[in-house]
């Protein structure tokens, strides 16, 4: 039987608590990738709502990003979303949950030697601010 304390590590069991923040080489290249995906959802959404006569204007994409940062800072995000127009409430709704999945679509590429790369999960803080960037534009 062996005897491990909480300051050594083997490899076949993980340390105790939380891995520390990982800094993004390329932060600002891969923000810009993220925001573009983040952009085609939108201009998709907005095209799918025009099919059912309403718009997603400036407003509703600014209510989908606020939501989407409530999520992320773990507060209730739905009441945001809420709209006296059904349609456009759905609409609404439809953008959130899809860009709701995106730090879960989206890997950052973290080059491990020459030949191997290893794909990570975004981090919620870059997350973060990839929805603030995002907001910053729609606000312009």
């Amino acid at each position: 039987m062996k005897i491990r304390t909480s300051r050594r590590w083997s490899g076949d069991s993980p340390p105790l608590g939380p891995t520390p923040a990982r800094a993004i080489e390329d932060a600002k290249g891969e923000q810009q990738r993220v925001l573009k995906r983040l952009r085609g959802l939108i201009e998709s959404h907005q095209e799918s709502a025009v099919r059912m006569k309403v718009a997603l204007e400036v407003e509703d994409v600014l209510i989908v990003i606020d939501a989407l940062v409530a999520e992320a800072e773990q507060s209730d995000p739905l009441h945001l979303l809420k709209c006296p127009d059904e349609v456009r409430e759905y609409a609404r709704f439809s953008l959130y949950d899809e860009m709701l999945g995106e730090p879960s679509n989206v890997f950052l590429a973290t080059p491990v030697s020459a030949d191997t790369t290893r794909y990570e999960a975004m981090p919620r803080a870059f997350w973060l601010d990839c929805l603030r960037a995002l907001r910053r534009e729609w606000e312009a």
